[in-house]
């Protein structure tokens, strides 16, 4: 079995093989070597992620390349996200293939709609039961919310809002419930994953900015990748106006020729001898709602309804925590 420092060697071999191609995409700002350290270093550190295909992890980290973005979850910027897809072989037989994808945060969000540079500063907060927060709407629209720092309970969240400051000083706000925001997260694919039940403020955020995203100027690159984003959480297909397709043809197709050319081009790297042989950690127990293999076997400690689908989409065997077992 492959282990983890041939996954990471492997992988860092296959993006500097794309390095030319990388440099054309990443933005000035950004130093090559740095970006792929630090991805580097976040792939090591999970071993979920490493299980993916190669192809689709290489694909993810060229895609955080082409919107400037590093993948490595710092900062609630982006990350990269496995997912357990299920296919078709030549045959029309299904089967399971762990896949990496690019997930893009609430900061990450905020980092790509000030690139048009129309926009001076997007700030998102989360209002808590006993927090004074008052809206006024119409020719003269005011936003008042003064903490009252009594909680931080992501479960006595009532609002969360986005404003919006442009670079003329003008301002412009967006305002969600708790309950539109639940409403989001019902419609996700992955609506019990982690970043939903252990990073609901951060996700609440999210949600706010993608939806004040809708009339703030971007770049036709940030529209491409929000687009990708929505379609990762969603499930749902990007769609763009004529004019921005114009726009962004080249780098989507620099995107999809990579991919073609990673698809089934692994390259293999031999172990590093001298190295020390990795520690396998003590396996521990699994809780429901973490991103793991389904090869693995049970979820123990399951304290959910039986019938409910794990992050992976599918039914598992559960123990709960007196010790029995619920049947998927």
């Amino acid at each position: 079995m492959t282990n983890a420092l041939t996954v990471v060697q492997s992988v860092e071999a296959s993006l500097w093989q794309r390095e030319e191609t990388i440099r054309a995409i990443l933005p000035d700002s950004m130093d090559l070597r740095r970006f792929v350290k630090t991805t580097m270093i976040a792939l090591s550190k999970n071993p979920d992620l490493q299980r993916c295909t190669q192809e689709s992890i290489v694909r993810s980290i060229i895609e955080a390349a082409s919107v400037g973005l590093e993948p490595t979850g710092m900062l609630n910027r982006a990350w990269l996200v496995p997912y357990n897809n299920k296919k078709k072989d030549a045959n029309g037989k299904e089967y399971w293939e762990n896949e990496a994808q690019l997930a893009i945060g609430y900061e990450g969000l905020i980092d790509l709609s000030r690139r048009s540079g129309e926009v001076r500063k997007v700030t998102a907060r989360v209002v808590y039961e006993g927090d004074e927060f008052t809206i006024a709407q119409g020719t003269e629209e005011r936003l008042v919310h003064v903490p009252a720092f009594l909680t931080e309970d992501p479960l006595k969240i009532t609002h969360v809002y986005c404003i919006v400051t442009y670079r003329d000083g003008t301002t412009q706000h967006e305002v969600m419930t708790r309950t539109q925001v639940d409403g989001v997260r019902a419609k996700a694919k992955a609506k019990n994953a982690m970043a939903w039940t252990d990073s609901y403020p951060e996700m609440a955020r999210k949600t706010v900015v993608r939806r004040a995203m809708k009339y703030l100027p971007l770049t036709p690159e940030v529209i491409e990748a929000v687009a990708r984003d929505d379609e990762r959480e969603f499930g749902l297909v990007p769609t763009v106006t004529p004019a921005v397709t114009a726009r962004t043809t080249s780098l989507r197709e620099s995107i999809k020729a990579q991919a073609e050319e990673i698809e089934g081009a692994a390259v293999e790297v031999e172990p590093d001898e001298s190295a020390p042989e990795p520690t396998e950690p003590e396996p521990q127990p699994t809780k429901c709602g973490s991103l793991s293999d389904p090869a693995l076997g049970d979820i123990e400690e399951c304290s959910l309804a039986p019938d409910h689908l794990d992050v992976t989409g599918s039914k598992r065997r559960h123990r709960a925590p007196s010790g029995s077992v619920w049947p998927a």
